[in-house]
């Protein structure tokens, strides 16, 4: 176990020397100067932004990240569950250097423990960046970028992103939409312990790139979710309005949710008004008619009679 020590202000610069040379020699090594460079990173991209709020082309600045020395690739290679933080440092330095990373060393990397980690979130001005400088990357790096950066911070988001920081994450996902999908949007919906209005207006911003496979894919996400908010049934919707209307694999996603939810919220409105589109636009195609009638008989707000009527005309329509 390490030891705190106080180093006077005479000694200071040489034992921030000495740490230096330490973190570049083989080995284990941990001091406060290392665990400091993404907070300072993060704070001084922040003030970097602000100056400049337009969507264009951003060089990340080296100044900014920690060099990553061979120690710390031989860490990833060999570590059990690698350091998101060094992993971070790692992308941003190649990414400044315009080096080939390597992403073999991140294959193993999973969602969830990314957005677990203790590793600081990243600034609004590092999220504008990575997004700007892998626009024209693979979609193996893509991958990882929207898994160690894009993922975590939408994962941890506690209020609304700048607009432009939506529209380079929009052009990111134009670039990788698939990779964006599988990779940062689904583990989002499946884990993210409560979704908020700010997660809500980023989807109805990046909507509109998404093919109706996608939406599936989203709604399934969705429906496998432990618990569901308010606002998940408003991200419902909003998928539901863009989905393939007549496609069995967005019933069975669609259906999934429904029963899910169908009577934690029987006397809400905006689940009424949800179900009431959900029907009057796939309900002539739903196979499994008896499902869906069965979570309309459940509910009881006053979009009851309208949900009735609609369930007749769909019956008519079959």
């Amino acid at each position: 176990m390490w030891e705190d020590y106080n180093v006077s202000e005479k000694n200071k610069k040489t034992f921030e020397e000495l740490c230096k040379k330490f973190r570049q020699s083989p080995g284990v090594f941990e001091c406060k100067h290392a665990e400091m460079r993404l907070h300072e990173m993060n704070t001084e991209q922040d003030a970097q932004i602000d100056e400049n709020q337009t969507p264009k082309k951003i060089k990340l600045d080296t100044s900014h990240t920690m060099p990553v020395k061979t120690s710390h690739v031989e860490e990833l290679k060999s570590s059990m569950i690698p350091d998101v933080q060094i992993m971070q440092n790692s992308i941003l330095n190649a990414l400044n250097n315009s080096e080939k990373v390597n992403t073999e060393l991140y294959k193993s990397v999973e969602p969830l423990s990314v957005c677990n980690s203790s590793a600081p979130v990243i600034s609004d001005a590092v999220l504008f960046n990575v997004c700007k400088k892998n626009e024209n990357s693979d979609d193996a790096v893509a991958a990882i970028v929207g898994t160690l950066f894009i993922l975590p911070k939408l994962y941890h988001l506690s209020s609304k992103l700048s607009k432009p920081n939506v529209d380079a994450l929009l052009e990111f996902l134009e670039w990788h939409t698939d990779v964006s999908v599988t990779h940062i949007l689904v583990p989002l919906l499946q884990h993210c312990p409560k979704t908020e209005e700010q997660h809500r207006d980023v989807l109805a911003r990046l909507v509109s790139a998404f093919s109706t496979q996608h939406i599936t894919q989203m709604l399934s996400a969705l429906s496998s979710r432990e618990s569901v908010s308010d606002v998940d049934v408003q991200i419902f919707q909003l998928l539901c309005e863009n989905a393939d209307h007549q496609a069995s694999t967005a019933h069975t996603a669609v259906l999934a949710f429904l029963n899910k939810t169908a009577d934690k919220y029987k006397t809400f409105i905006k689940f009424g008004q949800c179900l009431l589109f959900v029907i009057k636009k796939m309900g002539q195609y739903i196979q499994d008619y008896e499902s869906l009638q069965l979570i309309a008989n459940s509910h009881s707000s006053s979009m009851k009679k309208a949900i009735e009527l609609q369930m007749k005309k769909a019956m008519k329509n079959r």
